[in-house]
């Protein structure tokens, strides 16, 4: 809404307004509009009809809308009442039209001398309510006031700047769609562009951008898992980018569902490794090569299982690509990986069905594992930190299980003897 001076007469808009119970105004407009706009606006009124529509004839508008507005002056109890069905009046029939622009005169600023304050308020305050519940584009209403009408323009100004607070206060717009259109209408290129800038600054704060890296698991994803995670961040709206061969995920979407999207796929691989790790468990055996002399390093889950079938199978090799897409084969007589010219040893080794299940499947005697905050695990372990500790700390980086086999076969070793002398043993 906007509000200026100069003659309603000039207005370059699809529709100007005329308060057709004003003689005064009725006239001025009519005979600027031509004779045959005149003749058609004496053929209503002498029928009495009170509200129509005209062509704009010689004037710069497309339509003239008149309209009633009949308010006793000694009963001001019914001066909102009567302003507020002018305006519905109006505003509806520009809606329907599709028009963009009206333009109001200011009824009851001049010869009524109502307090121009009083007429604001309600003028405005209808429009506002008219256009904040209508689901039509962007339309332009101006209230024109006569150039001699400072101080009534002064309280216009000040009463559209109250509702222009209003407007700024943020609201929730729920749609269902993946793709929004977003058409603007203003007064000028300048607050356009103005609006632009914050929608687009708007849309950045509200969506994410997560880069993964070192995902080396998804590369025992089956292709039943990998769809299984694209439908969900399809259902989520967000984005994702999976690259097998360099283990990098990229998510891209709103804020929440993309945090969400990443809670999915940590638990979405912790289910995956725990399915393979029982495969591999099942087998009783876990395969390592030596990647440098003396430091061992254990095959995926995956690639365990696949080099365990073969050898179950009494196969002379196997051929595989390992975690960097390595055509790999391993000589089952000679206990070699052989990559081009590239010559490494390998172990089987018995798993020892003493230790905890949940452990990592490892040949070493001790190992450190980061535990993912969304398993089970890490779970039990913050509540009972957080039993006695909780306040007493800022952050928690992260939380490692110590896999340390000499060490807890003692522990069970002395566990088991207390159980047997006690009947309830404490730990502590």
């Amino acid at each position: 809404m906007i509000v200026c001076t100069g003659d309603l007469i000039k207005q370059t808009v699809d529709a100007i307004v005329v308060c057709s119970t004003s003689m005064y105004l009725c006239n001025a407009i009519v005979s600027a509009a031509g004779q045959t706009i005149k003749d058609s606006y004496n053929q209503k009124s002498s029928a009495n009809i009170l509200e129509f529509e005209t062509p704009a004839g010689d004037l710069p508008c497309k339509q003239i809308v008149f309209r009633p507005w009949i308010q006793d002056k000694n009963s001001l109890q019914n001066l909102k009442s009567s302003i507020n069905k002018f305006i519905t009046s109006v505003i509806t029939h520009v809606l329907k039209h599709n028009f963009t622009t009206v333009a109001f005169p200011s009824i009851g600023c001049g010869q009524l001398d109502y307090d121009p304050k009083v007429i604001a308020e309600y003028l405005i305050g209808e429009t506002y309510e008219q256009l904040k519940t209508s689901v039509h584009p962007q339309l332009i209403v101006s209230f024109v006031l006569m150039p001699e009408q400072k101080d009534v323009y002064n309280v216009f100004a000040d009463q559209i700047d109250k509702i222009q607070l209003l407007k700024n206060t943020p609201i929730n717009v729920f749609f269902n769609k993946q793709t929004v259109r977003i058409t603007l209408t203003g007064s000028n290129d300048r607050e356009l562009k103005e609006c632009q800038n914050k929608i687009k600054r708007l849309a950045q704060s509200c969506s994410s951008n997560i880069h993964l890296t070192d995902m080396n698991d998804i590369g025992d994803w089956s292709q039943e898992s990998i769809q299984k995670y694209y439908d969900y961040c399809l259902e989520m709206k967000v984005i994702p980018s999976l690259d097998i061969q360099k283990c990098i995920v990229d998510l891209v979407g709103p804020k929440d569902a993309v945090s969400e999207a990443e809670k999915y796929l940590l638990r979405l691989n912790t289910e995956i490794l725990r399915s393979a790790r029982i495969k591999v468990l099942s087998r009783g055996f876990v395969w390592s090569v030596e990647v440098l002399p003396g430091k061992w390093e254990q095959y995926s889950y995956k690639i365990n299982e696949q080099i365990e079938d073969a050898k179950s199978k009494m196969a002379s090799y196997i051929e595989f690509n390992n975690e960097k897409s390595e055509r790999c084969r391993i000589n089952f007589t000679s206990m070699n990986e052989e990559y081009k010219t590239r010559k490494r040893a390998v172990a089987r080794k018995c798993i020892d069905s003493s230790l905890p299940t949940y452990w990592d499947v490892s040949t070493d005697n001790f190992k450190r594992v980061i535990l993912l905050n969304s398993s089970n695990e890490y779970k039990d372990v913050m509540n009972k930190f957080n039993a006695t500790m909780k306040g007493n700390y800022i952050t928690i980086a992260k939380i490692e299980r110590i896999q340390n086999k000499r060490w807890y076969k003692q522990y069970a070793a002395h566990r088991d003897e207390y159980s047997q002398r006690y009947t309830k043993p404490d730990e502590r």
